[in-house]
């Protein structure tokens, strides 16, 4: 009898619960929007990857803000976003290069005040390599290495 009483609200429950869209969804849309009640920065398979790439805190808390963004690009099996703190996008940006649809993920992250004209490459909580100037924003401007690093063949 118990058991009867409680299966309304466990059925509410599951209800609310927002589906998970592949990432794809999220292509053209920016990481703020929500696609099927989640944002592409709050995304457990893009949670999951930042996770995996990025070691530092407070990179992965800048990552995983709302910042000021660019629209969400794919190239083949690669999905990009790119965003920045606002007012200082020059100075302080970062990507997030994942591999659809599950990962993994490399994060670019640029903070000029701490890294001059360098940004950072993190892939497998590792500080992997550095770049000239900010994150890329746009497919051509990924860097070449990258594909072979996150084994895109």
């Amino acid at each position: 009898m118990r058991l009867a009483a409680c299966l309304p609200l466990l059925l509410v429950a599951v209800a609310a619960v927002p589906a998970v869209q592949p990432l794809s969804a999220y292509v053209g849309k920016y990481p703020f929007n929500k696609v099927g009640g989640y944002k592409f920065i709050t995304h457990p398979t893009v949670r999951s990857a930042v996770d995996d790439a990025v070691f530092n805190k407070s990179v992965k808390a800048a990552v995983l803000s709302d910042g000021v963004a660019g629209p969400i690009r794919k190239q083949g099996s690669l999905i990009l976003t790119w965003s920045c703190e606002p007012h200082n996008c020059g100075s302080h940006n970062w990507s997030i290069a994942i591999v659809g649809p599950k990962g993994p993920a490399a994060v670019c992250y640029h903070d000029e005040d701490l890294m001059g004209d360098m940004s950072a490459w993190f892939l497998g909580g590792v500080r992997k390599f550095g770049a000239r100037g900010g994150c890329p924003a746009e497919m051509s401007d990924v860097p070449p290495n990258l594909a072979s690093l996150l084994d895109l063949h």
